[in-house]
């Protein structure tokens, strides 16, 4: 189902702006509250399966308790029905961050021959350790 220009409760689906292996993750605007989120879609097919249904719940209810400036905020957990006889698709909604991607920015990197510098890996990798040991500290494993 294309999602694009659609509402999942009181969220517009602007973009598409990532997907992975379980899910799919839009761009979304919230008009009462005038901010962006994220949408995070977990994909139909694992949607169907009541494991991978609990597990993304049970993400959410997670990541919700973390509070720390390098984890993403979840700001609303749902299921989205196009039909009320339909299956439902599991959303996640969190806070939109309008940034670069590293991915994107190492292969543009690599592309231009331009690498990170030694300092600029470390405050990344400094970033990434905040958070985990915070995570960690409060019994969150990723």
């Amino acid at each position: 189902m294309e999602l694009v220009g659609h509402t999942l409760g009181p969220y517009q689906v602007l973009e598409k702006i990532g997907h992975g292996g379980m899910a799919e993750v839009y761009k979304g605007f919230h008009s009462a509250l005038n901010r962006f989120v994220a949408i995070k879609l977990l994909g139909q097919s694992l949607g169907a399966d009541p494991n991978f249904a609990k597990r993304f719940q049970r993400e959410a209810q997670t990541i919700t308790v973390l509070d720390h400036p390098n984890i993403v905020q979840i700001f609303d957990f749902g299921v989205f029905r196009a039909e009320p006889e339909a299956d439902g698709i599991h959303y996640l909604v969190m806070e939109y961050i309008d940034g670069k991607d590293l991915r994107a920015e190492m292969a543009r990197r690599g592309a231009g021959g331009d690498a990170f510098t030694p300092d600029e890996i470390l405050g990344i990798l400094g970033q990434v350790a905040e958070a985990l040991d915070y995570a960690h500290q409060r019994g969150v494993v990723h």
